[in-house]
């Protein structure tokens, strides 16, 4: 049966106290150090050598704590909430630097293609995976999502010693009766069964956007789930009640509350359950 709640973090990661350091970072006072990555410094050894050729302007130089964050248009930042950039901002001044390697419009596919080239070739000390948004809105076949994820987090795992953290998605707008919201638990299931198999983190992005939004209920039934009798009688509305359409209209409306920038992207405020998921994480105590 498919879980709607994902609001447990699955983490086979071992952490017997924070990691080894591999790159040696530019000198800062202890101050800063202490303020800003308390649990992050030295975090993630490293064994094997980067890929040849990296781009070195794009991916840093070996003096920085790096992090690459890999994924589609909630990632990206141009048309959604910079969630990557606010991390740049705070923690930036500690020697991490972000490398954004979202794509606007990018499926599991598409990362897939390009995961060699943004992600490994970078050799970070640490990663995060989140993508599906429109594999949920164009229905792509689980099958394919799950082959295409399970892909990306082996190679991820296979070409660096990176700590690897992987969200679960947030509803497609504020419509929980939409058609991409009834499919998305399904990959959400997918992202978490693969979070363990794998043994990484998981950032439990979906369930935070959802509480945000107020849902804390199941979400409705699929059409298929929902079969309705054959010659049930529908009741009629009272006189002057709104219409079916303008009521869903009214409850997406004062559902939103500031989270979406339309039926997609999150704001600002939605994308403060990123800054702070993923800072945590890094900080070592997600």
């Amino acid at each position: 049966m498919v879980r709607e709640d994902d609001s447990t973090r699955t983490s086979a990661e071992t952490r017997s106290g924070p990691p080894s350091p591999r790159r040696s970072r530019p000198v800062a006072s202890a101050l800063t150090l202490c303020a800003l990555l308390i649990g992050v410094a030295g975090l993630g050894g490293k064994a094997s050598s980067p890929p040849t050729d990296p781009n070195a302007a794009r991916c840093g130089t070996s003096e920085d704590y790096l992090v690459v964050t890999a994924g589609a248009s909630m990632t990206r930042g141009s048309v959604s909430s910079d969630w990557v950039g606010a991390l740049r901002e705070r923690l930036g001044p500690a020697g991490i630097r972000f490398v954004n390697a979202g794509v606007n419009g990018d499926t599991s596919a598409d990362l897939l293609a390009r995961v060699d080239r943004d992600v490994v070739a970078c050799d970070p000390d640490a990663v995060t995976v989140l993508i599906g948004t429109n594999d949920v809105r164009t229905g792509v076949p689980l099958d394919r999502y799950r082959a295409n994820l399970d892909a990306i987090l082996a190679r991820t795992r296979e070409g660096t010693d990176a700590r690897l953290a992987v969200g679960t998605l947030p509803p497609l707008g504020p419509d929980r009766d939409s058609d991409a919201n009834r499919r998305l638990p399904g990959y959400n299931e997918v992202i978490r069964d693969l979070a363990e198999q794998h043994g990484v983190t998981l950032l439990p992005v979906g369930a935070e956007v959802r509480e945000m939004l107020g849902w804390t209920t199941p979400p409705p039934p699929s059409p298929g789930e929902r079969a309705e009798r054959v010659g049930a009688v529908r009741p009629t509305p009272p006189e002057g009640a709104a219409s079916p359409a303008v009521s869903t209209a009214a409850r997406v409306s004062s559902s939103a509350g500031g989270v979406y920038s339309d039926n997609l992207h999150l704001t600002d405020r939605g994308g403060t359950v990123l800054v702070r998921l993923v800072g945590d994480w890094l900080r070592g105590a997600g």
